[in-house]
């Protein structure tokens, strides 16, 4: 006699969510679950991965012109520019 399980194998992002909670999802499926949908020939997992190397990209980009400029020390961390604070 074989006895059928109702669960299935493979959990969409959404139930991985509500079973799991947002700690324990990527960052790409935590972006996945709010854009819900992605694009003709692009699944929402690859679109989010996508626009996540993107974003991790220009950071990059940002620091290490940051630096270049001395805005910015090697750890990433502003310098504090007082020429940005007006006086009140």
């Amino acid at each position: 006699m074989t006895i059928r399980s109702n669960v299935r194998k493979n959990q969409t992002i959404r139930e991985r969510l509500l079973a799991y909670g947002a700690e324990q999802l990527s960052d790409v499926d935590l972006l996945a679950v709010l854009l819900h949908t992605g694009m003709v020939n692009k699944p929402v997992t690859k679109l989010a991965e996508e626009i996540i190397q993107h974003i991790d990209t220009r950071k990059t980009e940002s620091i290490e012109a940051g630096i270049k400029n001395g805005e910015w020390d090697r750890s990433g961390k502003a310098f504090n520019d007082t020429r940005s604070i007006r006086a009140r």
